[in-house]
């Protein structure tokens, strides 16, 4: 299958998993974890930085194809399509990168998500990326420890 043939349900849940998969790569041996996908450690892992990469190389790529078929697109908006983006998701998602956020701000967020897609501008480009966007725009105010 080529990356162009996937839906974005697909992109997002391999998205989703690369997030986590973050988020455990500094915590354990991921080769231990995962002997069969690694070859047993013939192959590295992806550092932190290389899945940040990656997650913006798989961003770029589903906002310049064409051959996704994308309900947001037609305008046809269905909520379950972003029903995965709870609290959680946003809290995981921003939480990679160290930033602290209150359920106020989480709503925001998630608000934004659900206001973009009934537009068909929300792609999967990443909820951290969105809540810079509103950080800057003074609209929500995360924790970020420094």
């Amino acid at each position: 299958m080529e990356f162009s043939q996937l839906n974005e349900r697909q992109i997002a849940t391999i998205l989703a998993s690369l997030r986590l998969f973050q988020i455990e790569v500094e915590k354990y041996d991921m080769v231990e974890q995962f002997p069969d996908h690694f070859e047993s450690g013939n192959i590295t892992p992806l550092s932190v930085d290389e899945i940040d990469s990656l997650c913006e190389e798989i961003n770029a790529g589903t906002q310049k194809s064409t051959v996704i078929t994308s309900t947001y697109e037609t305008r046809n908006f269905n909520p379950e399509d972003i029903a995965y983006i709870t609290r959680e998701f946003v809290r995981q998602d921003c939480g990679i990168h160290g930033i602290n956020l209150v359920d106020e701000d989480c709503d925001v967020i998630i608000d934004e998500v659900k206001k973009l897609a009934q537009q068909g501008n929300f792609q999967h480009t990443g909820v951290y990326w969105i809540a810079n966007y509103l950080a800057t725009e003074g609209r929500i105010h995360p924790n970020v420890p420094y």
